[in-house]
């Protein structure tokens, strides 16, 4: 049986970062409770096995601190290089808070985070899969959604509509991933999801600023396959290497992982897109005035602004411009999230092991021979 909540946690990987255009949230929100209520149910039944833990709230602070640091710096970096002060600063001092809550979560009774699950190959590898996933597709949506709305033009709506393939095929993989993972393995299913979802990534890459609607749809539903077939098994693995007593704390730190890797890839990932953006403005915007200019610059947004209060001859050309400067830096973040992939998927491949003990020590076998049948043997060994 899956571990509670697995289905659940996998689904909102993929769907939270649409819930916003899709009338705020509500049609998402439902869809996966409607889809995978089973699952849920036994996240409530875990839930209420799970043994009342006092908050840390210092170590709580020193994680949200330490984190926060790393992404501020990450954010920071394009503007200031990696040799700015405020950038070392942040770097180093996120690095020092986050040792100090790893000193004091190792030495604590009722740590917030059991780090020693890590000493667990299939909980840190199937971890490994999850937040790369969660890193690649959160960062991958908050470029995508810019370039739905602005490039092709669709209001905030009509934006979350069209990731809607994904959600789909999601879903499907999801309903399938449970007797494709019994028959192949956990390793086989989550290296084989990140690779689909790899797949889908390099297609989405070959979007122009002039590409239809068709070719993101296509994307979308390979990318929504293989995070249905991958994304579940690797919950499970999560999940199934917690005690049932901790059920609710393995949730806690599945939901943990998946936002700092969030974190993470929306800062990264939007780093690229706005180096490529900017590059791809560089030099053709000498005739506006600075304001103009600085507008144009800080995003396609912007740049659609400023082409409204332009004249149509120069209206026009910024727009072409700046939706090709952002479909080139969309390709770069497909193709870099496409990398981060495929490199989790060898990771994961080479040492995730493919089935937990518990299920290898249940594996048909030769049966040892009882009663009789065993004295005979040692009758004839002797």
């Amino acid at each position: 049986m899956r571990a509670p909540g697995a289905a659940q946690g996998a689904l909102r990987v993929a769907i939270e970062p649409a819930q916003g255009p899709l009338l705020d949230g509500e049609y998402a929100r439902t869809l996966p409770g409607l889809a995978v209520w089973p699952a849920s149910r036994r996240s409530r039944e875990a839930r209420i096995r799970t043994k009342a833990v006092r908050l840390d709230w210092a170590v709580a602070i020193l994680a949200m601190v330490g984190v926060t640091a790393l992404v501020y710096a990450v954010i920071e970096e394009p503007a200031d290089g990696w040799t700015d002060a405020r950038v070392l600063a942040a770097l180093a001092g996120g690095a020092v808070v986050l040792a100090a809550f790893v000193a004091r979560e190792l030495r604590t009774r009722s740590p917030l985070i059991d780090l020693r699950l890590f000493l667990n190959r299939r909980f840190t590898w199937s971890t490994v899969g999850f937040v790369v996933i969660g890193f690649a597709m959160f960062g991958v949506m908050f470029v995508l959604t810019p370039y739905l709305q602005i490039v092709q033009g669709n209001d905030a709506q009509g934006t979350g509509i069209r990731t809607l393939p994904m959600i789909a095929t999601l879903i499907v993989g999801a309903l399938l991933s449970d007797r494709l993972t019994a028959r192949f393995g956990t390793r086989v299913m989550v290296s084989s999801g990140l690779l689909v979802t790899s797949g889908g990534l390099l297609l989405l890459s070959r979007a122009g600023a002039d590409t239809g609607y068709g070719l993101v749809a296509a994307a979308l539903t390979v990318m929504g396959l293989g995070m249905g077939i991958g994304m579940p098994p690797a919950v499970d693995a999560i999940l199934g290497a917690v005690p049932p007593a901790q059920a609710g704390v393995g949730m806690g730190l599945q939901r943990t992982l998946q936002q700092v890797g969030a974190s993470l890839g929306v800062a990264i990932l939007g780093n690229i897109l706005n180096s490529a953006y900017r590059g791809g403005l560089s030099g053709h915007l000498a005739t506006l005035p600075a304001a103009a200019r600085d507008a144009a610059q800080g995003s396609v947004a912007g740049a659609a602004a400023v082409a409204g209060h332009l004249p149509g001859p120069v209206a026009g050309p910024l727009l072409r411009l700046s939706h090709q400067a952002y479909a080139n830096g969309m390709a770069e973040v497909m193709l870099v999230s496409a990398g981060v992939l495929v490199a989790g998927a060898l990771l994961v491949a080479l040492f995730l092991p493919a089935r937990a003990a518990h299920d290898e020590a249940r594996t048909p076998g030769p049966k040892a021979p009882t009663g009789s049948a065993a004295s005979t043997a040692e009758a004839a060994g002797q």
